[in-house]
């Protein structure tokens, strides 16, 4: 009685108040009637398909970018909102850039990869050094020697599960 009143009530404010209310009501009471009835084979295939999935998640990852342990939890420090992203420093799950090269060297996308990765850094250092009003000097080509002061330790590059992005949207 008065339960079902208040709950008529409830899937009223979610209408749009016209003559078809009614309908509008109705169909809400089925979605609900949908989403909390589950008979015992929907519940058991799903703990099924979730267990399948768990097992998926966590097994070691024998693909091209080596073995990330899904199971070890990654964290972000929180930061302040201001900053443009944030990544996690940890440096469990790595990737050797030698190693994938030479695996992937048939792949069209690697080619050149080592050499583009050591251009994008050395021009992305060159403009954080020479800060001009925020200009990005998309004309620098860092020279041969650029390219060889860079180093990059244990020729590594690093798999973070979480990344953080902070921006700001006007378009409501």
């Amino acid at each position: 009685g008065k339960h079902e009143h208040r709950r008529l009530k409830r899937f009223y404010a979610l209408t749009n108040k016209n003559l078809q209310f009614t309908d509008q009501v109705a169909k809400h009471i089925r979605r609900e009637r949908a989403v909390n009835t589950h008979t015992a084979s929907e519940l058991s295939s799903h703990a099924h398909r979730t267990q399948k999935a768990r097992h998926l998640l966590t097994r070691k990852r024998d693909g091209p970018l080596g073995g990330a342990n899904e199971r070890v939890p990654e964290t972000i420090p929180t930061g302040s909102p201001r900053d443009h992203h944030q990544i996690s420093s940890e440096q469990r799950n790595h990737v050797d850039i030698v190693g994938f090269v030479q695996e992937h060297q048939d792949d069209p996308a690697v080619q050149d990869f080592a050499l583009d990765l050591r251009r994008h850094l050395v021009q992305r250092l060159r403009n954080n050094d020479n800060k001009t009003g925020g200009d990005y000097d998309e004309e620098y080509e860092p020279t041969s020697h650029d390219l060889s002061a860079l180093r990059i330790r244990h020729d590594r590059t690093y798999i973070h599960k979480q990344m953080r992005l902070n921006y700001t949207s006007y378009d409501m």
